[in-house]
């Protein structure tokens, strides 16, 4: 293993958190959908919660396209524990390859060093009732049950990218 990789393992911090996945919720609508999902949140994580995104735009093209909601709160720092440091296996599991490693090491660097934590959230639409032939969300399609699917604590915010990938 190279030295980047070394020391980008030694710094990022990943973990599933497993008591938020399965978890269904109910959202009111896309504008109240960081309120909506919080009292899940705060019942489960002892640290501040703050919605960070994606935007509303970004929200609902990927609600329409996809029936899914890919949502990330800034946590508190001391919420990642030491024991959360990730192993090339943990990246690997994550969908990344040597060769995706070398393309997105400066991107995850740059995250890390902005010493910010975060909780990502990835929901599915727990009917999927939204057509796919859709381009816009039907008036009635709130309110909506959706599953939360993946959860995880990390300093990286794309950590996802290969996981959940989408886009």
């Amino acid at each position: 293993m190279n030295a980047s990789i070394t020391k980008l393992t030694k710094n990022l911090r990943y973990a599933s958190f497993r008591p938020l996945i399965g978890l269904t919720t109910t959202i009111e609508s896309l504008r109240s959908m960081p309120h909506d999902v919080t009292p899940h949140l705060e019942k489960r994580i002892r640290s501040s919660l703050t919605f960070d995104g994606p935007t509303l735009p970004e929200c609902e093209m990927t609600l329409i396209k996809y029936g899914i909601l890919d949502l990330r709160f800034k946590i508190d720092q001391e919420t990642l524990d030491r024991t959360d440091e990730v192993t090339i296996d943990t990246l690997s599991s994550l969908g990344f390859s040597r060769e995706d490693l070398d393309d997105e090491l400066r991107s995850l660097r740059s995250e890390i060093k902005k010493g910010k934590a975060y909780l990502r959230l990835f929901l599915r639409d727990a009917s999927g009732s939204l057509p796919q032939t859709s381009f816009e969300i039907p008036e009635t399609y709130f309110p909506h049950e959706f599953v939360i699917e993946d959860a995880c604590l990390t300093n990286a915010p794309s950590v996802w990218v290969f996981k959940h990938f989408y886009l």
